[in-house]
């Protein structure tokens, strides 16, 4: 019986603790249904809440895995993995970790190529880039070669300008001397000058008395002079049939044609060794004395012929006949003339003056030792001063005096136009005094004519 009751009492307890367990089963499954639904519940709202950042069908795809991977590599969440890259992104391309796609698509407006690609086109950039650096650092070394060119080029031209400036200082130094040694002559001319005028002024005091002097002597000459034409006529009346007219000097007859030889063209004349010609002489040939004698005008007649000595004996002499007029030849008898010619008698000349001695219409003095030879080869004596034993003065054409220079101009224009002017003043006292004194004056033409042609 006592074992009845302890079973008894076990299994009412196993009973008791059993329907205790199931009881407690029961309110913990009551609990736990409970909080499985609010957990659905909140699984819902989390699913929900999680759609918006990642959709059931999107979890699927190869690139979420791929970001979960890389998240889970660093211990972070798929979005707080985006969104640290997405800053990090930013940063590195804006410079604002806080920009956002739809502002950084603005920023990169114009970037993309014509495939969209801003990489690409940030590499075409780079590579523009890189080419306009080689191009500007071949620039930069152009630069500095035309750099260094120009240094050189002003040390060059600093070094000219030094050597200008040495030249310009050494020119300067002769430009005073010379001003110095212009200065000297300036000073010199004007003293020179002084002399003159002191000189010029004793020559007309003494001109003056002498003119004065001169005076009294004309008219005591005058007054003898009509005293011995007084006594010439007398003597005149008295011994009329005793006087000859003489001829001119320069119209008398050297000599005559002895005889022609028409074959050889060949004349004898009546003068040789013996009367001092020479050969080569010539000799104008006239049909006698009087047709000699010049015109009004001092002009010559034209000769009949002329010829020239080209064998010489001791009485006579053999000439060539140079030129004949047609219709009025040579004869035996025809007089020759030659006014330089004489003797007895060696004339004198004086020759200034331009010649035109090749006939090329350029007259200039120059040409004057030609005309004073030409005088010489005939045993003509030459003389540069007006004296009283000038025979004839030979004048050329006068010379042509320029205008006077300013005071400015240089000292060795001023002298020049001095020397011309001394020329053409002393050609018209040349001619003044040979026409007071009744001198013969001769120009190229006539001593040409004198001399038979030469």
């Amino acid at each position: 019986m006592a074992g009845k009751s302890s079973t008894s009492v076990g299994v009412g307890a196993t009973i008791v603790v059993l329907g205790v367990a199931a009881f407690v089963l029961f309110v913990l499954t009551i609990i736990f249904f409970g909080k499985m639904g609010k957990l659905e519940k909140e699984l819902t709202d989390l699913r929900l809440s999680t759609s918006e950042y990642v959709r059931e069908n999107e979890r699927q795809s190869d690139t979420v895995r791929r970001f979960a991977d890389l998240a889970s590599r660093e211990r972070k969440s798929v979005v707080g993995y985006l969104v640290e890259s997405h800053r990090s992104t930013m940063s590195k391309v804006t410079g604002s970790a806080g920009d956002t796609f739809e502002l950084l698509e603005t920023k990169l407006d114009g970037f993309e190529d014509i495939n969209g690609s801003v990489f690409q086109s940030l590499r075409d950039r780079d590579s523009q880039i890189a080419t306009q650096q080689r191009q500007l650092d071949d620039q930069q070394s152009a630069l500095s070669a035309a750099e260094q060119n120009l240094l050189n080029e002003t040390e060059r031209v600093d070094r000219i300008r030094s050597e200008f400036d040495e030249k310009q200082a050494a020119m300067r130094v002769d430009v005073d001397q010379a001003k110095e040694q212009v200065e000297g002559y300036r000073l010199g001319v004007n003293e020179l000058n002084s002399d003159m005028e002191a000189r010029l002024e004793e020559c007309r005091n003494d001109a003056r008395e002498n003119e004065s002097r001169m005076r009294d002597e004309v008219r005591s000459i005058r007054n003898e002079n009509l005293r011995l034409q007084d006594n010439i006529a007398r003597l005149q009346q008295k011994k009329s049939k005793d006087l000859v007219s003489p001829t001119d000097e320069f119209a008398l007859v050297d000599g005559f044609v002895a005889g022609i030889n028409s074959v050889s063209r060949e004349a004898s004349i009546s003068l040789g060794s013996n009367d001092k010609i020479k050969l080569g002489m010539s000799f104008a040939v006239y049909a006698d004395a009087t047709s000699i004698r010049p015109d009004k005008n001092g002009n010559y007649p034209r000769p009949k012929a002329q010829i020239e000595v080209i064998r010489i004996n001791s009485d006579s002499a053999t000439c060539r006949i140079l030129t004949e007029l047609k219709g009025n030849p040579i004869i035996a008898g025809d007089v020759i003339a030659n006014p330089v010619y004489d003797p007895n008698k060696v004339y004198t000349f004086l020759v200034f003056g331009n010649f035109d001695l090749n006939s090329d219409g350029v007259h200039s003095s120059m040409a004057r030792p030609g005309v004073e030879a030409m005088i010489r080869d005939w045993d003509g004596r030459i003389t540069d001063e007006l004296t009283g034993d000038v025979d004839f003065l030979v004048l050329g054409d006068r010379p042509v005096l320029p205008p006077q220079p300013s005071g400015r101009s240089p000292h060795e224009v001023q002298l020049e136009y001095i020397r011309l002017k001394n020329i053409v003043t002393r050609y018209d006292d040349l001619y003044d005094k040979a026409v007071k004194t009744s001198l013969p004056i001769l120009n190229l033409n006539r001593l040409e004519t004198l001399l038979a042609g030469r």
